[in-house]
């Protein structure tokens, strides 16, 4: 079994239209199941455990906050903006971008 947490994530083609199929990080998949706004402790002992991974592929908090904006789930993504910044992680123009289109 391959653990999604240790690489960056793949995007797929598929069908023939060439529609892609994106893989969901596990992250994203337990940010949604919590709900539009969380408990910012309940929110860092999530995102805690995926901080060295995001610091070493920043794609994949860029995919996660991409995910959150597809959802519309504006706070959210500003509580996850709040947390990479406040675990010096790093933010850049791609984070901030991901985060704006949940607006």
């Amino acid at each position: 079994m391959i653990d999604l947490r240790s690489a960056p994530l793949a995007t797929a083609r598929a069908g023939a239209r060439g529609s892609e199929q994106r893989e969901t990080a596990p992250e994203l998949e337990e940010l949604l199941r919590l709900g539009p706004v969380v408990n910012s402790e309940v929110l860092s002992k999530v995102l805690d455990v995926y901080a060295p991974l995001w610091n070493k592929h920043p794609k994949r908090s860029t995919s996660v906050l991409g995910g959150l904006a597809r959802k519309r789930l504006t706070a959210l993504a500003l509580q996850v903006l709040e947390h990479m910044d406040t675990r010096n992680l790093e933010l850049s123009v791609f984070h901030l971008n991901a985060a704006i289109s949940a607006c």
